[in-house]
């Protein structure tokens, strides 16, 4: 049995321009503005709270991976309530090594691997206005080729 959207994602063509690992522990919450480009997020570890702009709020847990056609703006936090910092993702610098939100001891309670990428295919266009503001393919992470971090889990940083 074919999987469509793991069809029209291998037609798209995808290529990762820039990722980076993110840590959150204890009360945390980043708020992205729109950035009107394609792109990933991946849960390694832990758990935390996607609200994506005219979205209901959503649950993410280790394994889960969202990819955004087209990044409206969306809010990334913890499960606490919590004033998130305004993140302006078309003038953010680019960061050395993880980047870490909330409590900076100890260990994350969350890590995730996000980034964004562009899609080479000719017709990307018409491939995306196939695709729905925001994806959470539970069942394709395993068909995900390009964001294969869960076939290598001893590489994936704890």
């Amino acid at each position: 049995m074919s999987d469509p959207l793991a069809e029209v994602i291998a037609l798209l063509q995808p290529r990762t321009v820039f990722s980076k690992c993110i840590g959150g522990a204890g009360r945390w919450g980043v708020r992205y503005s729109e950035f009107g480009q394609p792109s990933f997020c991946a849960v390694l570890h832990g758990s935390c709270r996607l609200a994506v702009d005219g979205e209901e709020p959503l649950a993410l847990a280790a394994g889960d991976f969202v990819l955004l056609p087209a990044t409206p703006g969306f809010t990334l936090s913890g499960f606490e309530p919590v004033t998130p910092v305004r993140i302006d993702p078309k003038a953010a610098s680019t960061p050395r090594g993880e980047v870490r939100h909330g409590a900076r001891q100890g260990p994350p309670d969350v890590r995730l691997l996000g980034g964004w990428f562009v899609f080479d295919s000719p017709d990307a266009g018409l491939l995306l206005s196939l695709l729905p503001t925001f994806v959470v393919p539970l069942v394709i992470v395993s068909h995900v080729i390009l964001f294969t971090y869960s076939a290598a889990p001893s590489s994936v940083p704890r």
